[in-house]
């Protein structure tokens, strides 16, 4: 009785350290700015995965992508599949099903993918894209903020992705989180009178030296240097004459002696027919 005793405890032992061990995924997800398609005021994501290192690959499975976005800059439930790429029969011995967007939930988003048959494709370390998402754009001045969902209890619903070994369905652990905050900065955006390059301030013997640089500059007729005091309330302290027009780098600069514990500076661009653009 004691020498059965010693063999269930030794096996079972063993078989709680296999499947302890059994799984060893961890993966790491981005978005990768794809395109940006100005006729039809869109913009394409792809949603990429990898294992976070060599020692952490796994045969992928079922996958739930989930995150957040900006409602300022995309039209809530606008987002749509664009482009499947994981999906179908996949070599050597995967098949995965179309994907869907089901419990997708205002500006939460589920991307899903379910492994149908097979042993799942091996993750490495190169990215891997799965899908490629579009958002119709709301407002091209503001940024995507997307957020993914990880597994703090605030981030509800989570991502999650499994793997599969030896026929068993595992949860991979995650790892790294890439790539949230998407700005246009495109075609989409309306043509600025200037590209400004820099624009520092810098203390200097009791005094600011302000300095700014534009790449190019349309119609420029002169800059408003403004001065305030709690980052809200502005007062203009100096107008410089601007370039007019030009496409190539000039250089500005103005020195403000005023001696604040805390200041506050900005640029307004004016046109020749009195058009302004706060910078």
């Amino acid at each position: 009785m004691q020498n059965f005793t010693s063999t269930f405890t030794t096996l079972f032992f063993v078989l709680i350290t296999l499947t302890s061990f059994a799984q060893n995924g961890q993966y790491d997800v981005r978005f990768f700015q794809k395109a940006v398609e100005c006729t039809s005021n869109k913009i394409l994501v792809d949603i990429e995965v990898r294992a976070t290192d060599p020692a952490h690959t796994f045969n992928i499975s079922d996958q739930n992508y989930r995150f957040s976005y900006n409602r300022d800059a995309v039209e809530v439930g606008s987002v749509a599949i664009e482009q499947e790429h994981l999906v179908g029969f996949v070599a050597p011995a995967s098949f995965y099903d179309p994907h869907t967007l089901t419990g997708s939930l205002d500006t939460i988003v589920s991307y899903n993918v379910v492994l149908a048959g097979g042993d799942g494709k091996l993750v490495g370390t190169d990215w891997l894209t799965v899908g490629t998402i579009s958002f119709t754009i709301l407002d091209a001045s503001k940024c995507l903020e997307l957020i993914w969902h990880d597994k703090a209890p605030e981030n509800f619903p989570p991502t999650f992705i499994g793997e599969k070994e030896a026929s068993t369905l595992y949860s991979t652990d995650e790892g790294n989180y890439y790539n949230t905050s998407i700005c246009l900065n495109s075609c989409l955006l309306p043509e600025l009178p200037i590209e400004l390059l820099s624009f520092t301030a810098e203390e200097n013997d009791c005094g600011i030296d302000l300095e700014w640089a534009t790449a190019t500059e349309i119609d420029n007729a002169h800059f408003l240097v403004q001065r305030s005091s709690n980052g809200e309330d502005f007062t203009t302290i100096a107008t410089i004459e601007g370039a007019g027009n030009s496409t190539n780098a000039k250089y500005y600069n103005h020195r403000d002696e005023r001696q604040e514990l805390t200041n506050y500076y900005r640029l307004v661009q004016v046109d020749f027919d009195g058009t302004s653009t706060t910078y």
